[in-house]
């Protein structure tokens, strides 16, 4: 795609060459084409109508944001750090990526969050990387395999920390990758409630990357006493005006919960999905399926493994 060529007045021609990253992410993400005017910080509404639907508006903001945060977190790099989520201690610690660059080439490798937050010494560190890196880390072939592969991506899952709602003896678990301030996600939420009082039982892993004040309002969820009523608070007080979450932002977003944001968002980014809602279960036959957006409610049965439920609620007529 290319950029009409413009000749001015002189005689001189500008335009027609391709468009780079940057110009395609600002034409992207121009509010003009949704009727609103952007001034400095404040955005207004326009005198003149939109020619893109909001709600496709939205969408491409969500993908616009996790790509370049998946970007960010080498989760489409060539070489990404293949064992995040998947590599813990014996005493239960997870281990982060880090790298360092050496004349021009980059060397992976893992720490421990305990060592990062002074919670255990480096011949503690030490002793499980010698016992348990040189294990995972023999092959590269086999690392990529096992990396890309659905089960034990989904066994990282599991071991992901998540606010549970729903079922306590469920008749399935469904994951989902959620930030708080995601216009859709509230609305998955919505959907989900008639089947969690069904049997379903619900994970929400939290992810960071729509607002600034994301992670303060994940951090307030998750550190909540109570997380499931934290989460109903945030879902039930949401602005939907302004896609903001409804919770009280925390004042600070502790060091490990930020860590986890980040792995969350590259687990994701593993999983194929590259924004929010990311819906990730298991079939009756065992097999790991994903959903990535607000699922169509005739499609809640088969993710659910139940019975469609009565949903009456007018916001979520439209995904009927």
């Amino acid at each position: 795609m290319r950029p009409i060529i413009a000749i001015s007045a002189s005689g001189a021609k500008s335009g027609g060459a391709s468009y780079s990253r940057g110009a395609l992410y600002t034409l992207l993400q121009n509010r003009i084409y949704v009727g609103k005017i952007p001034h400095r910080e404040a955005t207004y509404e326009g005198e003149h109508d939109a020619i893109i639907p909001q709600e496709l508006w939205d969408r491409v903001q969500d993908r616009l944001s996790a790509n370049n945060k998946v970007r960010r977190n080498g989760g489409n790099a060539r070489s990404p750090s293949l064992l995040v989520g998947l590599l813990y201690d014996d005493r239960g610690n997870r281990f982060t990526p880090s790298h360092a660059v050496k004349r021009g080439k980059r060397y992976r490798s893992y720490v421990s969050q305990a060592a990062i937050h002074h919670r255990a010494t480096a011949q503690d560190v030490g002793g499980t990387h010698q016992h348990r890196v040189p294990d995972l880390l023999g092959h590269a072939e086999r690392i990529g395999d096992a990396a890309r592969d659905s089960s034990a991506l989904f066994a990282a899952l599991e071991k992901a920390d998540a606010v549970v709602e729903g079922a306590t003896s469920p008749r399935r678990v469904l994951y989902v990758f959620w930030d708080a301030n995601c216009w859709y996600c509230h609305l998955t939420w919505k959907a989900l409630q008639p089947y969690e009082k069904a049997g379903l039982q619900v994970r929400w892993v939290p992810v960071a990357y729509q607002k600034d004040n994301s992670a303060a309002l994940a951090a307030a969820v998750m550190g909540a006493r109570d997380r499931v009523a934290a989460l109903r608070e945030n879902e039930t007080r949401y602005r939907a005006k302004s896609y903001d979450g409804g919770i009280k932002a925390a004042a600070k977003v502790p060091a490990d919960l930020a860590i986890e944001l980040e792995e969350n968002m590259t687990l994701m980014g593993r999983f194929g999905m590259s924004g929010t809602p990311a819906l990730v279960w298991k079939d009756p036959a065992g097999k790991v399926q994903t959903n990535l957006g607000m699922p169509p409610l005739s499609k809640l049965p088969a993710i659910t493994g139940l019975r469609e439920q009565k949903i009456a609620d007018p916001e979520l007529a439209k995904f009927r």
